[in-house]
């Protein structure tokens, strides 16, 4: 996010009047707009001085990145900065000065008659299409020019104003199109870290060389662990190609600043070009529905651990517990989503405290050990609109990230976008997800955590009653060894939460059962001098 020293200042943009770059020039809200020719222009009007800011359009959601605006960076990469972003929804329109004639030429800029290939080919197969430098340059073209046989795709407003019949409206080839801008500065502009930012780069080999692209990648992604957005190549008009690579972070952050020295440690002395455009805040073409997350239980580890990834994410967090100011009952009324984190004993009693003080449209989660009742108690006591989903991180809050640990969801009948959308954090920071049922996620965990857990106290116990412990390191095997370590960390443990396991989850008791009459069984067979049954219990 940049700074804004000045209430009033010159913001350079695509122009002429009435283009999507001047809505998103509008949306910073400070000084006048003034309208450039092209995006050249826009670059060296800012590089000039002439004006404190540009707006230049970046990517768009159809046809993707705008590369006049990437080759124009890496030609003002010295001198020019991205310090800020904004998002526009695209809506074309076709209009032309004369109606009811025949139609022979479509103007546009060359991005937006991309954006309308499909309506153009099944309405106007025959049309010229010819590109102008931006949506409102063909407008004013088409008028100045009065050509009659002649019609231009552009927002409907500035169609209107320029006294154009619309012919039809949003023809995009998707109902939802949007374009990214970045918003540019001189390269001394300060753009301050959000917490959920972006930075741009570009890598320009002058010569070929096997595996380049992969030991980059594997720094920013396996070394680091940072997020790649997305990665472009573009030709560089002498036979090779520039890679422009967007990444999760901004370069002040500590993890992306090592990952950025590691990258220029690499390329050292091979004459490789290495250049930043700058960190801005993350947009994203699909905006999330779930910007404020209300954690019931925030306080503990594990609260504020899942704080921590939500705000990665750039969600607001509230956290409501027995001490906190903001009571549970508004933090439910101020989120979009609920996250049940309390212990087991008191899951149920909460969730029927909270859920009916939930919106409309707004998702209701769980995050406990045990799942049949819930989600049951969810989908009893959340009103009609309200998304229900179970989840289960099988993780602790010693757990440094989210990579390859293991998190469970239960979708229901009411689980949709906004569940999904919850899901895909978990997965995007590396978790493996297993969707399942409460019944097949109850009778996992009472093998993983009641029958491992049962076993492991009465171990316990006799550990204690029938042996010194600092004499068992001795006699240990690896095996046995591997089970004290176990054991150790087992105790190290809140006993009660082991304990409220065992008293909850309805599938438990039969576990414990079918291994007590085994055991039995075993135990009287060798008892007898006997140990095939132990011996075919190994072989199963």
């Amino acid at each position: 996010m940049l700074v804004y020293t000045h209430e009033h200042m010159t913001i350079a943009y695509l122009g002429p009047s009435g283009t999507y770059s001047e809505l998103a020039a509008q949306q910073l809200n400070r000084g006048s707009a003034i309208p450039m020719p092209t995006i050249p222009a826009v670059f060296q009007a800012v590089a000039d001085g002439k004006a404190a800011l540009g707006v230049v359009p970046l990517e768009n959601l159809i046809h993707g990145p705008v590369t006049e605006t990437l080759d124009t960076f890496y030609r003002f990469a010295d001198a020019i900065r991205i310090v800020d972003m904004r998002m526009v929804d695209v809506v074309h329109a076709l209009g032309c000065l004369k109606p009811n004639t025949p139609i022979h030429r479509i103007f546009s800029k060359d991005v937006a008659l991309q954006q309308c290939g499909h309506y153009l080919d099944a309405h106007y197969p025959a049309a010229l299409r010819v590109a102008a430098s931006s949506t409102a340059q063909a407008v004013s073209l088409i008028a100045e020019q009065k050509l009659t046989d002649a019609a231009a795709i552009a927002r409907t407003a500035t169609l209107c104003e320029a006294g154009f019949t619309i012919l039809a409206e949003n023809i995009g080839d998707v109902a939802h199109n949007r374009t990214r801008f970045a918003v540019i500065a001189r390269d001394d502009a300060q753009s301050i870290p959000t917490g959920r930012d972006s930075t741009l780069l570009v890598i320009h080999p002058h010569s070929d060389r096997v595996g380049l692209l992969r030991d980059i990648l594997h720094i920013i992604s396996d070394r680091h662990g940072i997020n790649l957005c997305n990665i472009h190549s573009r030709p560089d008009t002498q036979g090779g190609v520039r890679f422009y690579i967007e990444v999760e972070g901004h370069r002040d952050d500590h993890e992306l600043s090592a990952c950025l020295t590691d990258i220029e440690a690499l390329l050292h002395g091979t004459g490789i070009r290495v250049a930043i455009f700058g960190s801005y805040p993350r947009i994203s073409f699909a905006p999330s529905h779930i910007q404020t997350i209300g954690i019931i239980g925030g306080t503990g580890r594990m609260g504020q651990w899942l704080k921590s990834l939500f705000e990665k994410e750039g969600c607001r967090v509230l956290i409501a517990g027995r001490k906190t100011e903001l009571t549970p009952e508004q933090c439910a009324e101020r989120s979009d989503a609920v996250l049940i984190n309390v212990p087991i004993t008191e899951t149920h009693n909460t969730i029927a405290r909270i859920a009916p003080h939930m919106r409309k449209g707004t998702l209701l989660v769980d995050n406990t050990s045990i799942k049949a009742d819930p989600v049951r108690a969810m989908l009893e006591y959340a009103p009609q609109g309200v998304e229900v989903l179970g989840m289960h991180t099988v993780f602790g809050p010693s757990t440094p990230d989210l990579k390859d640990q293991n998190v469970v969801f239960v979708r229901t009948d009411r689980s949709g976008a906004l569940a999904d959308h919850w899901i895909a954090m978990f997965y995007k920071h590396g978790a493996h997800i297993t969707l399942s049922s409460c019944e097949e996620h109850d009778k996992q965990m009472a093998f993983h955590q009641n029958l491992e857990h049962f076993t492991k106290a009465i171990t316990a116990h006799i550990l204690h009653t029938q042996f010194n412990g600092e004499d068992m390191d001795a006699f240990a095997s690896p095996n046995s060894r591997e089970t004290l370590r176990i054991l150790h960390r087992m105790l190290g443990q809140d006993p009660e939460l082991f304990g409220q396991i065992q008293q909850f989850n309805e599938q438990g008791p039969a576990m414990i059962t079918a291994f007590a009459e085994m055991a039995a069984k075993v135990a009287k067979s060798i008892a007898k001098g006997d140990s095939k049954a132990f011996t075919n219990c190994l072989k199963l």
